[in-house]
């Protein structure tokens, strides 16, 4: 007699488990996560480079907000990490805004400007566009956008002022600083999942 209510107690549980399963199965997310991943082109004055971003976030509605980090191969090397905000409207089209900051990514080419103790402070990093989204299915889209980019950078260093007696430990020197102060176009297309 006693294993007729413990047969019904775990029937009633197995029950109730198969419900809330399919129940679940059925509500909606109220802040889905979403990741959009790009590849584009900056455009300035000294060149044109190449910039790869990652931005990782949640949606609500017509916005998405996320945290995104990149490489960014403009005049020098760097690696901005931001937080980005974007609304979409009619839903196609959409406007984005991000900011953070920059931090220097030496190469071997870069020249240093000073003698010695030749060191890169992070700067800015904001952007700023439009863009298109062209659906591939129900959660995947191709994105294509174009807007304003800004990084900016600080060098710092001491210059030597050399004489044949003075070693540059012990010799006068001057610190200066140069402030890099990047504006260009951008122009990205990426995947949206």
């Amino acid at each position: 007699m006693k294993t007729l209510p413990t047969l019904l107690a775990v029937l009633l549980l197995a029950l109730g488990s198969i419900a809330n399963a399919q129940q679940t199965k059925t509500v909606k997310h109220a802040w889905p996560f979403q990741s959009i991943n790009s590849v584009g082109l900056v455009i300035g004055q000294q060149n044109v480079a190449m910039q790869v971003t990652t931005i990782n976030g949640v949606q609500h509605g017509n916005w998405f907000g996320g945290i995104g980090v990149g490489v960014d191969g403009y005049r020098l090397r760097s690696i901005p990490v931001f937080a980005e905000l974007r609304k979409t409207f009619h839903r196609r089209f959409f406007a984005y805004t991000g900011a953070g900051a920059n931090w220097y990514w030496k190469q071997n080419a870069d020249k240093e400007q000073y003698y010695y103790g030749d060191k890169f402070k992070p700067g800015f990093f904001g952007e700023a566009g439009l863009g298109y989204t062209v659906k591939l299915r129900k959660n995947l889209g191709l994105l294509i956008s174009g807007g304003y980019s800004f990084k900016s950078l600080v060098e710092e260093g001491y210059d030597y002022y050399f004489y044949p007696y003075w070693h540059p430990d012990t010799g006068p020197t001057t610190k200066s600083q140069v402030n890099y102060t990047l504006h260009r176009l951008e122009i990205k297309m990426g995947i949206a999942f």
